[in-house]
């Protein structure tokens, strides 16, 4: 490697030791992919419990039993219970921006259900596309929710669009499927803005990109995308369109 000579925008990756970390905290180039943690065995008799529970669990699941979340935390506390995971790896891989994130934007989607905010906003989207159709409302909301998802990420605007997709479908007696697909479908379309999925800021910083990268390289695959989509679902759903 020393007769190499480095250029600009050249990465290296350095496999470093255990105290890596503690020393290169002020340095803004240098960014950690990955450590490696220690590895635990806890023997065959808790693998073996372990396995028989989960699928216990995920009987109960799909026989309607357990409902899915206290099916999971049946299986989160035997990885406790038998020391498989510790707290300490339970806090480091959980994202709690991520986890207040989901939790107030599907706030705001029920508080715009149970207000009638929803109702109001798609009144106003209905009175305003309505000249175009069904189909101008399903590019309306599609374009709404694409926009909202590069900047609040995906779940945010979900939470948002969709009481207004419910609210219009039932206010105009139509089908509301495809709609909601419309709404998925556009809400994973966050390819205009590095703050629009967890994945942009990944490579945001390590890469050296910038907003003008996103949008110069993002906007043509949205629009591909978006014009997809729409084609598609009114294909699809030809009788609620056409």
């Amino acid at each position: 490697i020393g007769d190499i000579r480095l250029k600009a925008s050249d990465v290296l990756l350095v496999y470093a030791g255990a105290d890596f970390q503690n020393r290169v905290d002020t340095y803004r180039d240098i960014y950690i992919i990955s450590k490696i943690s220690d590895i635990t065995d806890p023997g065959r008799k808790k693998y073996f419990a372990l396995a028989i529970i989960s699928i216990f669990s995920i009987i109960l699941f799909i026989t309607k039993g357990l409902e899915l979340f206290p099916s999971l935390l049946i299986i989160f506390s035997i990885f406790v219970g038998f020391g498989m995971l510790n707290s300490q790896d339970a806090r480091r891989e959980l994202d709690l921006n991520l986890v207040g994130l989901l939790v107030f934007s599907l706030a705001l989607g029920n508080a715009m259900v149970s207000t009638g905010a929803g109702n109001l906003i798609a009144g106003w989207m209905i009175d305003l596309l309505k000249p175009f159709g069904n189909i101008g409302l399903l590019i309306g909301i599609i374009l709404v929710t694409n926009v909202l998802t590069q900047i609040v990420v995906n779940v945010g605007a979900i939470s948002i669009t969709f009481p207004i997709a419910y609210a219009m479908s039932q206010n105009l007696g139509i089908e509301g499927t495809p709609f909601y697909i419309g709404i998925a479908f556009a809400a994973s379309g966050a390819f205009l803005t590095p703050i629009g999925y967890q994945t942009n800021m990944i490579i945001y910083g390590p890469g050296g990109y910038t907003f003008r990268d996103f949008i110069k390289i993002g906007l043509p695959v949205v629009v591909v995308y978006l014009v997809t989509t729409v084609t598609v679902i009114s294909l699809i759903y030809i009788n609620v369109f056409w």
